[in-house]
């Protein structure tokens, strides 16, 4: 809990300069230490507000320490840890990385991953060719907003922001995200067997059942691209014409 005196000191641009640094967490990622030098270099500019010295360098080695979350949720522990650096509160920001990492990982993976990235790729491909397009602005519309809600909220609030995390029930967002996947997908069978033949629609019902299969058992990437690269070619080339369907 936050028993120490405010000493935020944060000029107004460093939170927007944190955010937009946030969308780099995994620019350096590394097995030693995965996300470690992504978040270091988003807190960074917050650091540098509030610290100066010898205690800006400790600082800095104290969140050059191992971290690895879910890269969008990662902004709840990031604003929370400038919420008690700012407060010369380290301990309480490494209890905070420490104790939600696991939680927000497996949580994100499940909300973006597992559930909204396809729920939108299946809305977007309803759209043709214009599917690309809506893909991105769809996606980018959602996370990024969400993505700035939990920094500000960390920022604000600490180790609060799990409140305000559970206040929009996960877990429901998680079932309603899937159940958006599966009728998109039952939408798209159709529309692609009537505009390009019977093949191409188990094409994509093959190509849905092999992506669930890869991430299931966690197969190594490459065969993952491979599996996606055969598809797309075998789709561009119309591989309904080769069978005359």
């Amino acid at each position: 809990m936050d028993n120490g005196t405010k000493k935020d000191g944060l000029r107004p641009l460093t939170m927007p300069g944190v955010f937009l640094r946030s969308l780099l967490i995994q620019g350096l990622w590394n097995f030693e230490g995965m996300q470690n030098m992504g978040f270091l270099l988003a807190i960074d500019p917050a650091l540098r507000d509030t610290k100066e010295g010898e205690e800006l360098s400790q600082a800095r080695r104290r969140h050059s320490a191992f971290f690895n979350t879910h890269p969008y949720l990662a902004n709840a522990i990031l604003g929370a840890s400038i919420h008690y650096e700012s407060r010369n509160l380290p301990e309480e920001a490494m209890r905070v990385k420490e104790r939600f990492i696991g939680a927000l990982g497996a949580m994100g993976d499940n909300l973006f991953w597992n559930g909204l990235r396809p729920a939108v790729i299946g809305i977007a491909i309803l759209f043709a060719g214009a599917a690309p397009w809506i893909f991105l602005a769809l996606y980018n519309l959602l996370h990024l907003p969400a993505r700035f809600a939990l920094l500000w909220s960390g920022w604000m609030k600490g180790d609060g922001v799990v409140n305000d995390m559970a206040a929009f029930k996960p877990t429901k967002i998680i079932k309603g995200v899937r159940y958006i996947s599966l009728v998109a997908l039952g939408a798209v069978l159709p529309l692609v067997c009537w505009e390009g033949g019977l093949v191409q629609g188990l094409a994509v019902l093959i190509f849905a059942g092999l992506g669930f299969f890869l991430s299931k058992y966690r197969l190594p990437n490459h065969l993952i691209w491979l599996a996606c690269l055969a598809v797309m070619v075998g789709v561009s080339f119309g591989i309904g014409d080769l069978f005359e369907i």
